[in-house]
This record gives C-alpha cells, structure tokens and sequence, in this order.
C-alpha cells in the first residue's frame, strides 16, 4: 500500500492506493484551514490509513523538488512558514514512513503516464493548465529531471499578446498568458464579468469576445508548447488542468496554432489527461518506478 498526498493551494489532498493506482480511500482538506501541515498530514493519514498499512507516502509539492536532498527549493504559491517543514525529514519523523518529495506537475505526469491518457506511451510531456501552468516530462519510461524538478515552463518568458493575439514587444511569463488565473484575469480586463466555467462555454460560439479571448489564450499557450517540443522533441503532449478538462476547444485551438511552429521532424499528437484532479494522487503509485 501506498499512501498520495497532493498540496495545493486550495486542497490538502491524500489517498490511500494499492500498487495498480487504484484509490482506496480519500481524504481532503481546505489549505486555508491548515495551521501545521505536517499536523494535517499526521491526521488525515490516521483516518485513511489507520491500520499503517502503507510503507510509503509519495508527497506532490507545488514547488522545485531537490531530490537529492528531499526539500523544497522554491515554492512560491504556498505559506513560506511551509516551505522549511515539508521535506523529508520533517514528513518521515510526523508520519513514521519512508517518504518521497516530488514535484506536483511530475507526480501527476507519472500517474498520466503509468495509469491514464499515457498508457500506451514510451515517451510524454503533461501541461496542467489550472491556477498556473504545470509541466512533466517523461522519456522511455522516466521522468525527465536532475538533482532538481525541471520544466518550469509556466515560470519561463514569451512575448506576451493582447485579449485578441496581436503579440507586443514585452516579455511575459507564461502562467501570466496562458493559465486558468490569466484567462480570468484577461477577460476582466476586456470587460468580461463571469467565471472560467461560463467564459468556456460562451467560448464555443465562433467570432464572441470569449471565443476570441479563448483563441489568443491558446496561441500564447502554444508557443510554450512548440518551445518545449523543440527543446525535448517529445511528440505526445496530453493537456491536464480544469481549463483543458473542461473546454474541447482548447485542445483544438492548441492543436491548430501549435502545427505551423513545433518542430517539422514530429508528428504532434495532443490529448486530454483522463485522471482529472487525481492524476497526482495516482502517480504516488508509480513513483519508484519512474524515477529510478
């Protein structure tokens, strides 16, 4: 038995998984609502695994990973309190089982790869776009790292664009441009007053300002994309996160803007994830394997 845990700004998450990533047990609670993480974590495992069962707990941290060291590097979207607390040491004496850190874009790669969208892949890179915009990449089996988690590609820098595609002369980061915050952001500011929800749905009717907005969202996006494709040459490309789980379009619009500029020597193929929310609690299942 393994025991997942994805932290996210919104959710302390953790599961209870046998080594098929089958979930047998769920547990969540509010960030907002924590105090003491490694408190949270000592709780939440009494009551998904009260029997200790598990011998390992796989921890997906929005963060750069040391792997070597087993601590956070940099972690900008959590508690700063938080970053000195969630490493190994400190999760191994709280809980009292052998613990593995891991990127949260990398851990749900992993359970894409091994249990989902990737099933039938040797190699794959995983997008999330959702709060910010997430990426892993594994190679003929293996996540894609060094001593540190890598592909920050959501904190990395492309001409940035208006609400309708016309690109400028300024840098922006791609979590700035392309992410489900971003989307949000820009749709306020071109007088757009409703959520992501109903600004993808509005979105299917060709020639709105959502359907606009949407469109030059995705070209931001795949000019990330056609980077990391050249910079990699990974050909299969599954897009996670509630924005691509919950818009079709999306996906198309990647797909046509992402043709003329990715690498002439690939056959791009672009799917959506299939785990939804889970995939980084599923990884935990995997995780050895993939980063032996």
């Amino acid at each position: 038995m393994i025991v997942g845990v994805d932290i996210g700004g919104t959710h302390f998450r953790m599961a209870l998984l046998n080594e098929k990533g089958e979930i047998l047990c769920h547990e969540r609670v509010e960030t907002k609502s924590i105090e003491d993480p490694l408190l949270t974590l000592r709780s939440m495992k009494a009551v998904i695994d009260a029997d200790s069962k598990a011998d390992l707990i796989v921890v997906g941290v929005p963060g750069v990973v040391d792997y070597k060291a087993g601590n956070l590097v940099f972690a900008p979207n959590i508690d700063q309190r938080w970053v000195n607390l969630l490493d190994v040491d400190h999760i191994q004496t709280a809980l009292g089982v052998d613990t593995i850190l891991v990127n949260d874009a990398d851990l749900a790669t992993i359970g894409e790869f091994f249990f989902g969208a990737g099933k039938a892949l040797t190699s794959m890179a995983y997008v999330t776009v959702s709060t910010g915009v997430g990426v892993g990449v594994i190679l003929e089996g293996r996540l894609l790292r060094g001593r540190l988690s890598n592909m920050e590609l959501g904190h990395s820098y492309i001409p940035s664009s208006n609400s309708i595609g016309v690109r400028t002369s300024s840098l922006s980061p791609v979590e700035d441009l392309a992410s489900g915050t971003a989307l949000a952001k820009r749709a306020t500011e071109i007088g757009l007053d409703m959520d992501n929800e109903l600004l993808l749905k509005r979105a299917e009717v060709e020639g709105s300002s959502e359907f606009e907005l949407l469109d030059a969202v995705s070209q931001d996006l795949s000019v990330a994309l056609a980077n990391l494709c050249w910079l990699t040459s990974v050909q299969e490309l599954v897009l996670g996160g509630g924005v691509a789980l919950n818009s079709s379009l999306l996906v198309a619009l990647v797909r046509k803007h992402l043709q003329p500029i990715a690498p002439k020597y690939l056959d791009i193929d672009i799917q959506r994830a299939t785990l939804g929310d889970d995939a980084g609690l599923i990884g935990a299942a995997a995780a050895k394997r993939a980063m032996i």
